[in-house]
């Protein structure tokens, strides 16, 4: 019985990553310019310019800031009032 337990437990852990992908949207820069960060309030990487469509890595507890992937593949942070809603 505590073999099952376990063996469910640890094939749930192994699907939450590949759950969370699934999860993440596009969302579409609505500011002039944006700034990418490393980390939150951390070092700026890169620029972003409206209408540039980033993916939304996942939902983030960090107030004000997302986590983003641009669409070349660059991770990185940038404060949410720099996207549209939506």
């Amino acid at each position: 019985m505590i073999a099952v337990v376990l063996l469910s437990v640890s094939v749930l852990v192994i699907a939450l990553p590949a759950a969370a992908s699934a999860r993440s949207e596009t969302r579409k820069v609505c500011v002039r310019a944006a700034t990418l960060r490393d980390t939150p309030r951390g070092f700026a990487i890169g620029r972003l310019y409206r209408n540039e469509k980033v993916e939304v890595v996942r939902r983030s507890g960090t107030r004000g800031w997302v986590p983003v992937r641009t669409s070349s593949g660059l991770p990185g942070w940038i404060l949410s009032r720099s996207l549209c809603r939506g």
